[in-house]
């Protein structure tokens, strides 16, 4: 008889420190706790994909679940309460034969909005998915989205603009001329999708698709992915609008070789109005390069880190995921490294950080658990304590969220 666990958390203490504060008399503890979560005993394989924090401090994670080798996959939305220690499965996506949830984000006006596609007779459709009240209840705002009906369709990041509102989500649909790099708008999120803003390709009838999407204080818009060119090789797009998605000008094409793959995977508007990009980049050699990349005028870019293990192999997946920023303006970056103690070509699910406006950066926590599979930071996010949250795969049947929670005491 199969065993249904739902988000059964097998925790563990993993990194303590404290700090004193002799003029005020009070303490700060932070400690670092793994959270491995199942959904069922018997998944074949999971991801956790996204985390975002709602205004009132709700966690919602969005993930992929597989009962076996051969799907089909099922998309989830969950909820946390108490800053992660339990979660409760809140949307599972089940108008479809099979779906996936990519992104769950939090808006200005407080909604949460979700994005997804799933699998029907006709093909993959991609949904938005909307949640007003803190997450516990969602409705479509748009069920299903294809470029041509009966092709693949799938997004992958979503935003609001700061200044109008606008509702936007991006990601990649086809036709009969390959894959495109489709960005979608709404006037707001109580509004219907009624605009194509962006649909590009570097070369005509190649694949592009744009993964991530953000939008600074002035209301530009920055949507970076890939794109491939005419030697089959997908390039590393950065594309940005000043006015409001009607015109675009690619600021960004970057390959770290001219024989090698490049992508972005985040974007993130820093506090100081610096643009960071992180993705990976691979050489001539096919060696995979965790890559950050920053603009601080919102034109051009440069490369403020490029990670390569020693002693690489084709088999290594170096590559950075997330972007975050805590309020003191320390970047913070997860995703997944390699180095040479390990003893297979799996890699370590990783956060860096950055104090000095990525200038330098360092290690601040990994995590390998072990097994025979890979793990892989997707998402972090920091609350308006800097408690830290970073999650995503750690190997079969299993997903997880590493949790830095710090508790100041008053005077003692």
């Amino acid at each position: 008889m199969k065993k249904i666990i739902i988000f059964t958390f097998f925790m563990s203490f993993v990194l303590g420190c404290t700090s004193e504060d002799s003029g005020s008399e009070s303490s700060t503890t932070c400690e670092w706790h793994y959270d491995n979560i199942a959904l069922e005993d018997e998944l074949f394989d999971s991801d956790l994909n996204s985390l975002t924090i709602l205004s009132d401090g709700t966690l919602l994670a969005a993930s992929n679940m597989v009962s076996s080798s051969y799907g089909p996959y099922d998309g989830y939305l969950a909820r946390s309460i108490d800053q992660g220690k339990t979660w409760s499965v809140v949307n599972k996506v089940d108008s479809y034969s099979e779906a996936k949830m990519n992104k769950v984000i939090t808006t200005t006006s407080g909604d949460a909005i979700a994005v997804g596609h799933g699998r029907d007779g006709s093909g993959w459709d991609w949904f938005v998915k909307r949640s007003q009240d803190s997450g516990v209840s969602w409705t479509f705002l748009e069920s299903e989205y294809s470029y041509q009906s009966g092709y693949y369709a799938e997004p992958h990041d979503a935003a609001v603009s700061p200044v109008a509102g606008d509702l936007y989500v991006v990601g990649g649909a086809a036709d009969l001329a390959g894959l495109r790099w489709i960005v979608r708008y709404a006037p707001s999120t109580n509004d219907s999708f009624t605009g194509l803003p962006d649909n590009y390709q570097l070369v005509l009838g190649r694949d592009a698709q744009a993964r991530s999407i953000a939008i600074d204080a002035d209301g530009n818009i920055y949507v970076g992915g890939k794109a491939e060119d005419s030697s089959s090789k997908y390039h590393w797009i950065i594309r940005k609008s000043e006015d409001r998605g009607f015109s675009w000008t690619t600021i960004d094409d970057f390959q770290l070789s001219s024989s090698g793959h490049a992508e972005v995977y985040d974007l993130h508007i820093a506090k100081d109005g610096s643009v960071y990009a992180a993705g990976y980049g691979k050489d001539s050699s096919g060696f995979s390069h965790w890559i950050v990349r920053r603009s601080i005028n919102g034109i051009s870019f440069e490369t403020v880190d490029n990670f390569l293990n020693p002693n690489p192999t084709v088999a290594h997946n170096n590559i950075a995921y997330s972007i975050a920023e805590d309020s003191q303006g320390v970047i913070y970056i997860t995703g997944q490294e390699h180095d040479d103690n390990e003893s297979s070509n799996y890699g370590y699910m990783v956060l860096k950080r950055s104090t000095d406006s990525g200038e330098t950066w360092e290690k601040f926590d990994n995590y390998l658990n072990g097994s025979s599979s890979g793990q892989t930071g997707r998402s972090v996010v920091i609350d308006t304590n800097d408690n830290i949250f970073y999650g995503g795969s750690v190997g079969y049947s299993r997903h997880s969220v590493k949790r830095r929670v710090c508790i100041t005491e008053g005077l003692r």
